[in-house]
């Protein structure tokens, strides 16, 4: 009855409480023992009837209860490790950015969420609770996509696996790609797929890169176009040339599309330099300053040094190059090298680092240049180690052991980790060769530094952001336009010197920047690029910025050319040269201003020269005048004394004869006394003089002022002159206006000038001629503040004579220190040349002016001095 409960209840209780397959089964195979055992009890009971055979039984189920223990406890065990398995795909679906999922799929074939990882909420910032329902999932499906994940479900629905990129869009509208790999679950029962297996791989930044990379290489195209430097790429396979810029047929002499369909192995001077170079690429991905000797399409030999590098071109492997032309250099070192080649081919020159060491000792015996400059030890310092110091410690035993095995001959030693001197592990490949080297059992070895080949690839992307680093930090503007001249593209530049941003100003026409007046040449220009009459186009033109300010820019051009070779438009550069014109039209003003200042300063100079040298006339005149009036009446003053002293001698030898001889004596002591006096007043009069002029110029005092009568005064002031007149048969007229209104100046300032140009008057008016003087009121205004207050208040001195005339040449200088006309003293009567110097001082002090005027046989002074002198001169203080 026990038996027959367990086999028809077992399987079916068994598989309500254990749902696990591996529990199950353990279970199963337990049941079946456990029922084998009880039947062949309850057999052997029924058989033997006998206590024996029933302690056999009991024995039997003992058995059996431990077994199904040890089974229970496995059972455990397994449970355990499922929910510690569980746990830890958990974290991992938590922690990962990619995603699993299960979709249960209907009888109708619509699709439902069973499962979705924790990433995928991350992902996409929808709730696993949002896409629970039947075709939940397809509101995450770009509308572009749709219809291609529908082929994908139905692919599915049809029992094959799928692959497959599509888009979707995040619950914050962000669109990302995504990778799906799916597998159906096929149920044989109902010829169905009845759950979808799947996990999802977020591609979106492959794909952004994707887009970079055509971005970039189309950008390339264009940039290589205008770059100065020759560029070709060709075929790895063949060599077959499929791009070449322009830069390239200039050096080659050959045409730019007849270039494409060569090979490059034509152009190899050498063929095993092709051959070298791509095993270098091959193994490295790169070559740097690889030189070789190249031949043009006219046979003509030349060297190059060439940059490679292997790249994806129209889906191609092909090698990009640039070359630079260094045959000038080549010639120049061949010269050089022709006197160190001996010594340099063996080791000194050898590019890879060598150096001989002690097999004994291990003790470097020499090394090359090479090994120096990589490793960055000196020679001595190189001398004064062994091959352990240049090895990290880890690596000595196998070092030690890899000696022990040494053999003669050329062996190959692999490769190993070397250290320089900063600290820095390189890999190096070793080739030794055993020698004899100065007595000594020792090894030469090569060092070829390998480390490079794994940074290749990092050097091409850097490379590739430094590109792009270039074109959009460069302060230049790259631009490029279509045939109908609207910008295509622009980069920061453009933005930093215009003004506009690049998102703007893509897609409009060029012309609408360019200054009215140079559009026409721009038209022009573009016109000739793009028909093929000129190769390239430089010239200066005027665009306006978005301030409105206009800025000039150096425009450099050539055509851009399409993937079909056909012309697309014109790509270039703009540099902004503003500064540069403002600075050569200021170069170009000061120059003109400069030259101006020249001129004016050669006038001065010459000015000044013609001064110096009537300066230095005046000097002389100075010197002679000078010597001339202190020597004459020195001269005449010692003659009296002389004679003086002769007339005493000559009295007391014969005393006085009578009252007449003593008369005789006093006539002749007065008349030598009087010389005496009369030229001690000369000099004195020289002196002062002298003093009056140089404390006028330097610093003259304040006037005393008072109030003149002209009338009254002038007749007191010509009294002393009239002996003089008489004495000389002159005759003086006075003219005083009776209107003139008295005078507020300085009084013997005013008495100073009359005295002086009378007696100048005196000096030069012949006997029997004629001298003027008058005073009268005039119109006039002086002074440099409100001289309007003054106008009218004007007194007029003329002074004039007869019988002598000034040349016109003179006039201008008459009042200068010392300046004497020889032609207007026929009479020999002297001077010092400072009477006239004097009062032009005295006239200017007091605010007024004085010239001289001449003609035939008549000569007069006029002087104008401000009525209120006082007031004239404070204004003007």
């Amino acid at each position: 009855m026990i038996a027959s409960l367990w086999i028809g209840f077992s399987d079916e209780i068994l598989l309500a409480l254990i749902p696990h397959a591996g529990i199950l089964s353990k279970l199963q195979i337990f049941k079946g023992c456990f029922y084998v055992t009880i039947t062949a009890s309850i057999l052997y009971w029924l058989i033997q009837h006998s206590e024996t055979a029933l302690r056999h039984a009991n024995e039997a189920l003992t058995a059996t209860q431990a077994s199904f223990k040890q089974n229970l406890s496995e059972l455990q065990t397994i449970q355990q490790e499922l929910q510690t398995s569980q746990e830890r795909y958990r974290l991992i679906s938590e922690l990962t950015s990619d995603y699993a999922y299960t979709l249960s799929v209907a009888p109708d074939g619509q699709f439902a969420v069973e499962w979705l990882a924790e990433a995928f909420s991350r992902s996409t910032d929808y709730p696993l609770a949002e896409l629970t329902g039947p075709q939940g999932w397809e509101k995450l499906i770009h509308p572009d996509d749709l219809l291609l994940v529908n082929v994908r479900n139905r692919n599915l629905l049809g029992g094959q696996p799928s692959t497959q990129d599509f888009r979707i869009i995040t619950k914050h509208a962000e669109v990302r790609w995504l990778r799906d790999y799916a597998r159906p679950e096929w149920d044989a029962t109902h010829q169905r797929v009845i759950r979808i297996f799947g996990a999802a791989q977020d591609i979106t930044q492959y794909k952004q890169a994707e887009e970079a990379l055509r971005d970039s290489e189309a950008k390339f195209r264009a940039i290589s176009e205008a770059a100065p430097i020759p560029i070709v790429i060709s075929r790895v396979s063949d060599g077959v040339i499929l791009y070449a810029n322009e830069q390239l047929g200039q050096m080659f002499a050959l045409g730019t599309q007849q270039f494409i369909g060569y090979r490059a192995p034509d152009f190899y001077d050498n063929p095993a330099d092709r051959q070298a170079i791509l095993e270098l690429l091959t193994k490295d991905g790169a070559v740097y300053n690889y030189e070789i000797r190249a031949k043009k399409a006219n046979g003509t030999l030349f060297w190059l040094v060439v940059s490679l590098q292997l790249v994806i071109f129209n889906s191609e492997q092909a090698v990009l190059g640039a070359f630079y032309d260094i045959t000038e250099r080549k010639e120049m070192e061949e010269v050089l090298r022709e006197s160190e080649r001996r010594y340099r081919l063996l080791f000194e020159a050898n590019p890879q680092p060598m150096w001989v060491y002690d097999v004994e000792t291990l003790a470097f015996v020499a090394v090359n240049c090479a090994a120096t400059q990589h490793y960055g030890y000196s020679e001595d310092e190189f001398l004064a180690m062994t091959i352990r110091d240049i090895r990290p410690p880890e690596d000595i035993p196998a070092l030690i052991e890899d000696l022990s095995k040494l053999s003669t001959g050329l062996r190959a030693a692999g490769r190993w980790r070397h250290c320089k001197k900063d600290g820095t592990i390189i890999e190096v490949e070793i080739t030794a060769h055993t020698l004899r080297f100065a007595g000594r059992r020792t090894q030469l070895v090569l060092a070829n530094d390998v480390t490079e080949p794994q940074r290749a690839e990092r050097a091409l992307r850097a490379s590739e952001e430094q590109y792009r680093e270039l074109v959009n930090n460069i302060h230049e503007i790259i631009f490029q336009q279509n045939r109908q001249g609207r910008w295509t593209f622009l980069n920061p530049a453009w933005s930093e010197v215009m003004g506009y941003t690049v998102a703007e100003t893509l897609g409009t026409d060029f012309l609408n920047y360019v200054h009215p007046d140079d559009r026409h040449e721009s038209q022009m220009q573009l016109h000739c690029l793009l028909n093929f009459e000129i190769d390239d186009c430089r010239y200066e033109v005027r665009y306006f910025a978005k301030d409105g300010s206009i800025r000039t820019l150096a425009m450099f051009a050539r055509r851009l050319l399409s993937t079909a070779s056909e012309v697309a438009g014109v790509t270039g550069t703009l540099m902004d040269i503003t500064e540069r014109k403002a600075a050569e039209t200021r170069l170009q003003t000061l120059n003109v201003e400069l030259e101006r200042q020249v001129e004016e300063r050669t006038v001065q100079l010459q000015t000044q020269m013609q001064e110096l040298r009537q300066l230095n006339e005046l000097k002389d005149d100075f010197l002679s005048t000078v010597s001339h009036e202190l020597r004459t009446p020195m001269t005449n003053m010692k003659m009296a004394i002389s004679m003086l002293q002769l007339a005493m001698k000559s009295a007391q030898g014969r005393g006085f004869d009578g009252e007449v001889a003593l008369t005789q004596f006093y006539q002749k002591f007065n008349r030598y006394l009087q010389i005496l006096e009369n030229e001690c007043e000369r000099e004195i009069n020289l002196i002062n003089d002298l003093l009056d002029l140089q404390r006028l110029e330097m610093s003259p005092a304040v006037p005393t002022w008072e109030t003149i009568c002209l009338q009254e005064w002038l007749p007191q002031v010509v009294v002393p002159f009239q002996e003089r007149l008489r004495n000389r048969q002159q005759t003086l007229q006075i003219h005083v206006d009776p209107d003139l209104l008295p005078l507020h100046s300085h009084l013997a300032s005013w008495e100073r000038i009359v005295a002086e140009l009378l007696n100048n008057a005196c000096k030069y008016t012949p006997p029997g001629g004629e001298i003027r003087v008058k005073l009268q009121q005039a119109s006039g205004s002086y002074g440099g503040a409100d001289s309007s207050s003054l106008a009218g208040n004007v007194t007029q001195l003329i002074v004039s004579n007869s019988g002598s005339q000034i040349p016109a040449d003179d006039l201008s200088r008459i009042f200068d220190k010392f300046y004497r006309i020889a032609s207007s003293d026929p009479w020999k009567q002297g001077g010092t040349g400072l009477g006239l110097a004097l009062i032009k001082q005295l006239v200017q002090q007091l605010g007024g002016r004085i010239w001289a005027e001449s003609e035939p046989n008549r000569t007069w002074f006029t002087v104008e001095l401000p009525t209120d002198t006082e007031a004239v001169y404070k204004i003007s203080a």
